[in-house]
């Protein structure tokens, strides 16, 4: 019998894979964004060791060009090529410097480290850019510097395959504009990315691991989206948008933040679409927030709130989300949280309470005029703890907390319009319980 359950198991886990491989959607991105590179990728030579490199200006990089020898004439077609260098910096202030240059180049394969003299110019890194335009950095591996790749002013600049570990701040972009950074690996850095006044920028397919701050976004201009990176491990929060305006983070896996997985302060216009954010402090936190949509992501095993409205945050939409077990509340409103749309959202097993355990709500709302459902439509949510009573009236489905908020129109089933995925996710979460606690039966059984 237990060989039988065991089997049921594994075959849940499969086909879970699979349909949820089935059920992925597309990411809506412009994938020729990120592989322009790939055009000079080629097998790397033999690494060969090179003392740090200063370059000032178009002439300068075509000077030093001719006298090392890098392929290329500076065209978009046929970029400089600086490649296959293992360059230590002996903690001096850099490693590759490269400053007021129009002319296309690429730092490619090379191996780059010890740039710790944070006092000095540049201020302790890998790779400085500095009033660059249209650069590609892709495959370097650096290690043990204040800051791995740091661009102050720049444009059109592509940062992809890169490895940074051991840093104060892995990649940090301040004052510029088109940026791309995809596939790269960042751990063991105070801040994995750190935005500063970027506009029109890509932060995709990132993998970033045990930092402090995982991507912080400070006082964006416009036009950033932020997506299908995966965050784990991080020691505060795993997004941070402060002070930020339309701002996309699309379909982001964020797992253990200690603190929060996506935290919001002073922010505006900002969409969280297709998220996971699985075991954090907080899911989602909002300070001073205001319209924002949040739509369709899974918010789960969080140890406090799946999300915390708070400070004046308002006129917000949480729409047809996910929300499972989340220890406190799966949603918080206070103080003075007012003006938000809540509804087409799936509430399983929040705040410790039980499938069919009426009369505990899995909310809570200390603010004003928010709403739990849509009034035109009639619907609200869906919560697995409703009893199916006084549906269109206040007692349908209160909500805890001293707004005497409710839920008039609690939806019987499932939002139809919730992902493949959310609805495949919440029904492996209970076949896999119930099969993993006969498991744990049986093995009960058979030692006794």
């Amino acid at each position: 019998m237990m060989n039988m359950y065991r089997y049921q198991l594994s075959l849940v886990l499969v086909l879970g894979v699979l349909c949820l491989t089935i059920c992925g959607e597309g990411s809506g991105i412009n994938e020729e964004l990120h592989t322009g590179w790939l055009a000079h990728a080629g097998t790397a030579s033999q690494m060969s060791t090179h003392s740090p490199i200063s370059i000032n200006g178009d002439a300068d990089l075509v000077s030093q060009a001719l006298a090392n020898g890098w392929a290329g004439n500076g065209t978009p077609e046929n970029p400089y090529i600086i490649e296959n260098y293992t360059i230590d910096a002996n903690g001096g202030t850099h490693c590759i410097y490269i400053k007021n240059t129009t002319l296309c180049f690429v730092l490619r394969n090379c191996t780059l480290a010890n740039a710790t003299d944070s006092g000095g110019l540049p201020p302790g890194s890998g790779v400085f850019l500095e009033n660059v335009t249209n650069a590609t950095l892709t495959g370097l591996n650096i290690n043990y510097s204040y800051t791995g790749i740091c661009t102050f002013n720049a444009l059109n600049i592509t940062c992809t395959n890169c490895t940074i570990t051991n840093t104060e701040m892995g990649i940090y972009l301040c004052f510029c504009a088109q940026m791309n950074l995809t596939g790269n690996n960042i751990s063991s850095a105070d801040y994995g990315i750190l935005e500063y006044r970027v506009d029109s920028s890509i932060t995709y397919q990132n993998t970033i691991t045990r930092c402090n701050y995982g991507i912080w976004i400070y006082r964006d201009i416009s036009q950033l989206n932020v997506s299908r990176n995966n965050i784990t491990a991080t020691q505060y929060t795993a997004i941070r948008l402060e002070s930020a305006e339309s701002v996309v983070l699309y379909q982001n896996y964020i797992e253990n933040a200690r603190l929060y997985g996506i935290e919001m302060y002073e922010t505006n216009e900002i969409t969280i679409h297709e998220n996971s954010i699985f075991y954090a402090s907080h899911g989602i936190s909002m300070n001073m927030s205001t319209n924002t949509t949040i739509t369709q992501n899974n918010i789960s095993y969080n140890y406090a709130y799946g999300i915390q409205m708070y400070n004046n945050s308002s006129s917000n939409l949480v729409f047809g989300n996910v929300f499972y077990s989340n220890l406190v509340y799966a949603i918080n409103l206070t103080d003075n949280a007012s003006s938000n749309l809540i509804y087409h959202n799936s509430f399983y097993q929040n705040a410790v309470v039980r499938r069919g355990v009426s009369g505990n709500s899995q909310c809570y709302d200390d603010g004003s005029n928010n709403y739990w459902y849509n009034a035109s439509s009639q619907h609200g949510n869906y919560w697995d703890n409703w009893d199916g009573n006084a549906w269109g009236t206040p007692d349908a489905y209160r909500i805890d907390g001293t707004a005497g908020a409710y839920d008039m129109y609690p939806l019987g089933t499932v939002y139809e319009g919730s992902t493949c995925s959310q609805i495949l996710f919440a029904c492996l979460i209970v076949i896999i319980a119930m099969v993993a606690g006969k498991l744990r039966t049986e093995d009960a059984t058979q030692v006794k």
